[in-house]
C-alpha cells in the first residue's frame, strides 16, 4: 500500500505559491497562445519528481508505473482527468547473458509522475495538501519505508490531450521495435546454438568413426591388444557423453530465457487488457452517472414547469370566478333596486 505522509523535515527546495502560478498562466496565455479552456493549457496538472518506480509496478521483472496506482494514493485531493509519466519507457540493450533476457528495458529507479485534475480547485487542493510531505510505502507486519518528492506545476502543455496521443504512439512504436530487436537477438542465439550443436555432433561423429577405426585394427591384432586399448575407449566415451551434457545445458539455458522472455510480454499485454477494461468500465459508469443526472434535471424541470402550469391555470380560474361573483353580485343589486322602485 502507498500513502502520502507528513514529511517532517523542512523543504530543500521553494515550494510553487497561488500568486506564482497564477501570474505564470495570465502570462504564458497571451504569449503561447493558451486557452484556460483546453485541459493541459491552464493550472490544472501537477507534477510529482522523483517517485520510486517499483513501489508503482505490478510486474518486478519488468517495472512500470501503474496509473491505477497513481490515481488511488492522489485521487484524495480532487477528481483526476488522467496521469502520465516520463523517464520510464527507455528501450535498454540485450545483454550476452542469457539470464538478462527477463530484464532487457533499462529503466530508471525513478520516475516523474504528471496528475491532470479535472478542475482548478482540485488542482490546487493538491498542490496545497502535497506540502511538506513524503510519499511512504505500508506492508502489514512491517516497518513503513519513505520516500521523498519534488511537487511543482506542469508549465510545457505535457498534458494536453494532443501531446498525450503523441506519446502513446511513440511508447507503442518503441515497444514494437523492442520486440522486435528482441526476436532478431533471439534468432541470432537460435542460429548460433543450431552451429554449436552441429560443430559438436560433427565432433562426436569423428570420435565414434575413430573408435571403430581403433576397434576395428585392435580386432585385426588379436584380443590380447584389444584388453590393453579398453581404458582408451573409455576416456573417449566420457568425452562424447560430457560434450552431450554440455549441449544440453546451453539448450536448456537458451529455452529458460525464451520462456521468461514469452511470460514477460505476455503479463504485459494482460495488464494492459486489464487497464483498457477498468478504463472503459470507469468511462461507462461516468456517462451513466452523466445520463442518470440529465434525467433527473429533466424531471425537475418537468415538475416545475406542471407546478407554474397548474398554478396558472388555478389563477385563471380564481380570476373567472371572481369576475362571476362581481357580475351576480351587480345583478342582483340591479334588481334589488328595481323592485324598491316599484314599490
Amino acid at each position: 500500500m502507498v500513502k502520502i505522509a507528513w514529511f517532517i523535515k523542512e523543504d530543500a527546495y521553494d515550494y510553487p505559491t497561488v500568486d506564482e502560478w497564477e501570474t505564470y498562466f495570465k502570462t504564458i496565455n497571451g504569449k503561447k497562445n493558451w486557452s484556460e479552456c483546453i485541459p493541459g493549457e491552464r493550472a490544472d496538472t501537477v507534477i510529482i519528481k522523483n517517485l520510486p518506480t517499483k513501489w508503482f509496478s505490478l510486474d518486478s521483472n519488468n517495472p512500470k508505473p501503474c496509473e491505477r496506482f497513481l490515481k488511488d494514493a492522489l485521487a484524495v485531493y480532487g477528481t483526476i482527468r488522467k496521469v502520465d509519466y516520463e523517464d520510464c519507457v527507455e528501450d535498454g540493450e540485450l545483454g550476452d547473458d542469457i539470464t538478462s533476457l527477463g530484464n532487457q528495458f533499462g529503466i530508471p529507479l525513478t520516475f516523474n509522475a504528471y496528475i491532470q485534475y479535472q478542475n482548478y480547485a482540485h488542482f490546487k487542493a493538491a498542490m496545497s495538501g502535497l506540502k511538506g510531505k513524503q510519499l511512504m510505502r505500508l506492508f502489514p507486519g512491517q516497518k513503513p519505508t519513505f520516500s521523498p518528492f519534488v511537487v511543482d506545476y506542469d508549465r510545457t502543455g505535457f498534458m494536453t490531450d494532443k501531446t498525450h496521443k503523441m506519446r502513446k504512439l511513440e511508447r507503442e512504436r518503441l515497444a514494437e521495435e523492442s520486440k522486435r530487436k528482441h526476436e532478431a537477438y533471439m534468432k541470432q542465439q537460435n542460429e548460433l546454438m543450431k552451429q554449436q550443436i552441429e560443430k559438436r555432433q560433427k565432433k562426436k561423429r569423428k570420435l565414434e568413426e575413430k573408435k571403430m577405426e581403433e576397434s576395428r585394427r585392435r580386432s585385426s591384432k588379436g584380443p590380447k591388444k584389444k584388453k590393453k586399448k579398453s581404458g582408451i575407449d573409455k576416456s573417449e566415451i566420457k568425452q562424447i557423453e560430457s560434450l552431450e551434457d554440455e549441449c544440453k545445458q546451453v539448450a536448456a539455458k537458451l529455452l529458460k530465457g525464451i520462456l521468461i522472455r514469452v511470460a514477460a510480454v505476455e503479463r504485459e499485454r494482460l495488464l494492459k487488457q486489464r487497464e483498457d477494461v477498468l478504463k472503459r468500465y470507469s468511462e461507462h459508469k461516468k456517462r451513466q452517472e452523466e445520463e442518470q443526472k440529465v434525467l433527473e434535471e429533466d424531471k425537475a424541470k418537468n415538475i416545475e414547469a406542471m407546478r407554474a402550469r397548474e398554478k396558472e391555470l388555478k389563477d385563471r380560474l380564481m380570476k373567472k370566478f371572481k369576475q362571476f361573483e362581481e357580475k351576480k353580485q351587480k345583478t342582483h343589486d340591479k334588481i334589488q333596486k328595481k323592485k324598491h322602485i316599484i314599490i
